[in-house]
């Protein structure tokens, strides 16, 4: 297996051992679960079965006939009521449970638990520098925290600033550098596997975070059915044209009404990337298998969030 990563600054728990002399976790060794297959089967044989009807049957013809006879009621308007309608309450039950979400209470510097913040990188540039000084310098006691820095193999001065962000907040911000790029999950495993804090919060390379969000982070995990916390996030330059502008409804749509209702019922089905904490012990459970999910075969480089959340609902935990 290759050397995953290089460390500039020695971490005290390595004990001596070089950074890059530690591998990262391989998958577990699991029987082939038969169903997922079975169901692709499924699937592909319903969408080749609808063709053969379609196409081969004549039914295409027994619709323009149902057509030219005027059925438009049965075909057409029908459905369309029934859609419409279905649309209508499931918007709104949402809206119902957006209007009874109350956010969890926040931690306090007297309980806040050990955390450590994970900050992936690729060519992000001066950007990634703001980004930990954010962190570095939010309303959370000191001696709980931690901040490591990833720099999945950017060809840019992404390094350099991480460096420095990290000269300018010493024994806070741990440095990490792939020689390559290898991808966010691998540029998260290996912050998740240096982490000390007993609650992971991920933040994309691209944010800042207000003073209080840590520890706002932190609260519900005092509940031990929590195992992973959707963070708010807001377009950064919202206020500097009319895309962002845009961007910026569709943010409050998926936060702060979608989020919220789903999080009424303990299954936010997605803690975005840009702000999310989780149980670390639950994260280390499914870390290899998260790592290495395959899909058909074909290894996952995209969607990490919504795969580590859908794996702490696998767990058992909730997520809100």
């Amino acid at each position: 297996m290759p050397k995953p990563l290089i460390q500039t600054r020695p971490d005290p728990r390595l004990d001596g051992v070089l950074a890059d002399q530690i591998p990262l976790p391989l998958p577990p060794q699991r029987t082939r679960d038969w169903w997922d297959t079975l169901l692709v089967i499924i699937i592909f044989a319903g969408i080749w079965s609808i063709a053969v009807a379609a196409f081969a049957t004549g039914l295409f013809d027994s619709l323009l006939f149902a057509l030219s006879e005027g059925m438009w009621e049965t075909l057409v308007l029908r459905p369309s009521v029934l859609w419409f309608s279905t649309g209508v309450v499931l918007l709104t039950i949402r809206t119902a449970l957006w209007v009874g979400y109350r956010a969890p209470q926040s931690a306090t510097h007297d309980d806040a638990p050990f955390l450590t913040v994970v900050i992936p990188a690729y060519n992000e540039g001066a950007m990634v520098g703001r980004t930990i000084d954010s962190c570095a310098s939010a309303s959370y006691p000191r001696d709980r925290l931690q901040i490591i820095a990833v720099d999945d193999g950017s060809v840019d001065d992404t390094w350099l600033h991480i460096e420095q962000a990290a000269l300018r907040h010493p024994g806070l911000v741990t440095p990490l550098r792939f020689p390559e790029n290898r991808g966010k999950r691998a540029a998260l495993a290996a912050g998740f596997d240096l982490a000390t804090g007993e609650v992971l919060v991920t933040i994309d390379s691209d944010s800042v975070i207000e003073p209080q969000t840590l520890l706002a982070m932190a609260g519900p995990f005092r509940n031990a059915r929590i195992g992973a916390v959707a963070g708010k996030v807001v377009v950064l330059n919202r206020d500097r044209g009319w895309i962002p502008k845009m961007l910026q409804v569709r943010f409050t749509l998926s936060f702060d009404f979608l989020r919220s209702a789903q999080s009424a019922y303990g299954s936010v089905y997605c803690c975005p990337g840009a702000l999310a904490a989780y149980r670390a012990s639950a994260v280390r459970k499914i870390l290899p298998e998260w790592l290495h999910q395959r899909f058909l075969g074909v290894p996952c480089t995209i969607g990490e969030d919504r795969a580590l959340t859908n794996f702490m609902l696998w767990l058992g935990y909730d997520t809100v």
